[in-house]
């Protein structure tokens, strides 16, 4: 594999991690708030209508910001590992 090809493979990688990291967080926070088996709708609803542009610009602050560049500058797959 190409060494760009194999840096740009693990960005788009943290990317989706981040996103997953991101929407799960939001739905710990909210079950842990209400600490019963469901979250009400009436919380959960506004966040599902939002998540999709909430977790795009997290990503994308986090793309502007070049953190997915920098972090493998100091950091190999062995770390992410």
């Amino acid at each position: 594999m190409a060494p760009r090809f194999r840096m740009y493979f693990k960005i788009v990688l943290a990317m989706v991690i981040d996103a997953i990291m991101i929407n799960a967080s939001v739905y710990l926070a909210l079950y842990l708030r209400f600490d019963v088996p469901y979250i009400p709708r009436q919380y959960l609803q506004p966040y599902q209508h939002i998540a999709i542009y909430f977790t795009l610009t997290t990503i994308l602050l986090l793309w502007v910001t070049r953190i997915y560049h920098r972090m493998w500058q100091y950091a190999g797959s062995r770390d992410a590992r």
